[in-house]
């Protein structure tokens, strides 16, 4: 890896105008504790939310408007990071090209990212809940469905104490999952962080769940093998990081019970620090179900950082040791202990 290669480009949307002061300086101070031991130049970000036209009508900005909007967007901008050191911050930039919908203007910021090369996004949530994120939505978790490139949600309660170079890793052993486990592996390598792998167990339906029937041996058998192979296969991915000189642990949630949000939510209220994980939501799930990337991004105090499926066609492998070769040693290790 050449020098030039090991300085990462990042987003943070920001809104210079927002009513919330807190919002902005939680972002500020996670991107400040993220970016300590990352060498990381940081374009701030600010999307006009006035081209949000009513009526689908697209509004002109006059030119002395768009001047003055500049130039007041910075001011309120240094007033923000004041006192919270970011190194190699760059001037805000405004991004005031009209747009009619959230997606639009999820496309302009990730656009713009694509453009000068970022890799990482940073976002604010006010994590709404309830009635008014059905009728109001919410710009971030249209960001997160849209762009591919690795994106950062921080929530304005997030505990400051954690430490975010402890990266709790959910996954559950896919292809989308190893895809993003890769990719954070770099970053965990360059800023000497530690990555917990975590899985939840989950089966369809739990045999004891109701005791006026008797469980069925055979399924029980089931679990219990299933269970072997997951815990063997967090192993090797732990073995993967370990090699490459990452700090690695993993965590596996036994409890057939619960559901796999709600028990990355109380890991990480255990454990503070940032959690990571692939995006898996598909149209249908989104509408009717919900995700747990969805659950995460609404709840989590932590900040949480999501790389998205897209990203599948653009990343090629980073390193040698290819889920293909981890299967293989999977197959094996469990033909040499049942010999």
């Amino acid at each position: 890896m050449t020098e030039k290669s090991k300085v990462k480009i990042m987003v943070w949307a920001v809104d210079p105008f927002a009513t919330d002061s807190q919002l902005q300086r939680s972002a500020a101070l996670a991107i400040q504790a993220f970016t300590r031991n990352l060498p990381a130049h940081v374009v701030p970000v600010y999307l006009f939310m006035g081209n949000l036209a009513p009526l689908e009508v697209g509004l002109g900005i006059p030119k002395d408007f768009e001047l003055n909007l500049r130039k007041d967007a910075q001011k309120r901008f240094s007033a923000i990071v004041k006192r919270i050191k970011i190194p190699h911050l760059k001037p805000l930039h405004v991004i005031s090209d009209p747009f009619l919908t959230h997606r639009e203007g999820a496309d302009l910021l990730t656009n713009y990212s694509k453009k000068i090369g970022a890799e990482i996004i940073f976002a604010s949530t006010h994590a709404k809940r309830g009635v008014r994120r059905l009728f109001t939505g919410s710009f971030v978790e249209t960001l997160t469905l849209r762009s591919d490139i690795p994106l950062i949600v921080v929530n304005p309660s997030w505990n400051r104490t954690a430490d975010l170079k402890n990266i709790i890793f959910p996954t559950d052993f896919s292809d989308e999952s190893r895809e993003a486990y890769d990719r954070i592996l770099e970053i965990a390598k360059t800023s000497g962080s530690k990555i917990t792998i975590f899985h939840k167990l989950s089966f369809y339906p739990s045999p004891v769940f109701d005791l006026a029937f008797s469980a069925y041996p055979q399924y029980q058998h089931i679990i219990k093998e299933e269970t072997e192979v997951r815990k063997e296969n967090a192993a090797l991915w732990v073995k993967d990081a370990v090699s490459r000189g990452i700090s690695a642990a993993y965590v596996l949630d036994e409890k057939l019970t619960g559901s796999a949000a709600t028990a990355i939510l109380e890991f990480a209220k255990k454990n503070p620090g940032m959690i990571a994980l692939a995006s898996h939501s598909g149209p249908l799930e989104i509408i009717f179900l919900g995700s747990t990337t969805r659950q995460i991004l609404r709840n989590s105090t932590h900040p949480v950082w999501v790389i998205h499926p897209a990203m599948r066609r653009e990343i090629k492998p980073l390193y040698s040791i290819t889920q293909k070769e981890l299967n293989e040693d999977l197959i094996e290790h469990r033909r040499k202990r049942s010999a």
